[in-house]
C-alpha cells in the first residue's frame, strides 16, 4: 500500500520555513551596529528594537525557530569587524530591554517611541515571535 503523504498545507509550511526572509533579518540586525554611546543611542536603541520586532512579527519567526536564526545571526556577527561586533555586544542589552518593555507595556513606551518617529510598524507584539529572535541572538553571541 501508498505510504501516507503530507497535507498540502504540511509541505507548503516546510518549504516557506526553508525560505524565510533571511536577507529582511540581516537588515533588521544591521539596524543594530553603527551607533552606540552618543547622545542618540536610547532613540536609535529603540529603532532597532522595532526593526527587529517588526520583523519578527511580519515573518513570524516563531515558526522560523532559534536553530535558523541563531545561525543566521552568527554567520552575521562572524562577518562583522571587531569594531562592530562588541558596538553589537554594547547595544544589545538596550535593544532587548526596550523590544521587551514594548511587549509588557507598549502603552509606556508610547512617548520613546513619538521621540524616535514613531519606527514600529504594529501596535502590538508577540512575545513567542521576539522570544525566539533574544534567544538566537543570545545563542550567537554566546558562541
Amino acid at each position: 500500500s501508498a505510504l501516507p503523504s503530507a497535507s498540502p498545507a504540511a509541505t507548503a509550511a516546510a518549504a516557506s520555513a526553508d525560505k524565510w526572509d533571511e536577507a529582511g533579518f540581516t537588515d533588521a540586525l544591521n539596524g543594530c551596529i553603527g551607533w552606540g554611546g552618543d547622545a542618540g543611542s536610547s532613540l536609535k536603541s529603540v529603532i532597532a528594537a522595532c526593526g527587529l520586532l517588526d520583523w519578527g512579527e511580519d515573518n513570524t519567526a516563531s515558526d522560523i525557530g532559534a536553530d535558523a536564526l541563531g545561525q543566521s545571526a552568527k554567520t552575521w556577527l562572524e562577518g562583522l569587524s571587531a569594531d562592530d561586533r562588541a558596538a553589537f555586544g554594547d547595544n544589545w542589552t538596550g535593544i532587548s530591554t526596550n523590544a521587551q518593555n514594548m511587549l509588557i507595556d507598549p502603552d509606556g513606551m508610547s512617548g520613546l517611541l513619538s521621540d524616535a518617529g514613531n519606527p514600529n510598524k504594529h501596535s502590538r507584539y508577540t512575545s513567542g515571535n521576539w522570544s525566539v529572535i533574544q534567544t538566537a541572538i543570545d545563542n550567537a553571541m554566546a558562541g
